[in-house]
């Protein structure tokens, strides 16, 4: 398959499509598989294969310091291979988790610290795991974050990025409600009562990425046109945060 550039994978996530890991397709996950399997445990998968970290400093309570620091630069993947190795109750929710996203059955290989694709006969391995982390925020929407922590590379990206930040500040006060962070359920009643053409079958038909795309995008469009509405009553237009929407989120 021909190498695929940022923007790619990107309308591929939008469009329902899968990436590649070698020949390992991982199809995004949409709004109804969520809502299917509740929002709960979707949160604790990508938390297990996002963040296992988070899981094993909370079992690290009473290691000294020392120990800690020394623990934190082992690798997400080898966490994941202790955990299966040594907590039969996390290796099952382990390999439920990449099943999931996966859509093939998983086994770990104590021997090789591996874990494996039965049918394909694949082991999941460090830079399969490094690959597959990328694509699954990619298509979860947690990109973002990354994104964040880039240095500008000019004075015009510094700008650029300042937009993007006060962008985001305003979103994100539209996903809180009396400072409790929306579930998805909110999100879906905002896109129904929002939309014309979008009912609540369309709605679970989309990817979590086409999901958040959608309202992160039309925030985008109401934040213009409050800004147009300023200018016209008066503001001047260099203290007005306008961005077009049709432009990069």
């Amino acid at each position: 398959m021909l190498l695929l550039t940022d923007t790619d994978q990107k309308a591929r996530c939008l469009c329902g499509l899968p990436l590649f890991i070698g020949e390992i397709e991982i199809f995004p996950v949409t709004v109804r598989e969520v809502i299917e399997m509740g929002e709960n445990k979707y949160n604790s998968y990508l938390t297990i294969l996002i963040m296992p970290n988070k899981i094993f400093q909370g079992l690290l309570e009473g290691v000294s310091d020392v120990n800690k620091e020394a623990i934190e630069q082992i690798s997400n993947f080898d966490i994941l291979t202790s955990f299966c190795g040594n907590h039969v109750g996390l290796q099952e929710d382990i390999l439920e988790a990449f099943h999931f996203f996966i859509k093939k059955d998983i086994v770990y290989d104590k021997k090789k610290r591996l874990f494996s694709i039965v049918e394909d006969d694949i082991d999941i391995d460090n830079d399969f795991y490094d690959n597959f982390i990328k694509i699954i925020k990619l298509q979860t929407y947690l990109f973002k974050a990354d994104e964040d922590a880039e240095k500008p590379a000019n004075k015009k990206a510094q700008e650029m990025i300042e937009q993007k930040k006060k962008l985001k500040e305003q979103v994100a006060k539209l996903k809180k409600r009396d400072n409790e962070p929306l579930s998805m359920s909110d999100y879906i009643s905002i896109i129904i009562a929002k939309s014309y053409e979008i009912d609540v079958k369309k709605c679970l038909d989309m990817t979590v990425y086409g999901f958040f795309d959608y309202i992160e995008r039309q925030a985008l469009i109401d934040n213009y046109d409050v800004g147009i509405k300023q200018i016209l009553a008066g503001e001047k237009p260099e203290k007005v945060n306008l961005k077009h929407w049709l432009s990069k989120l």
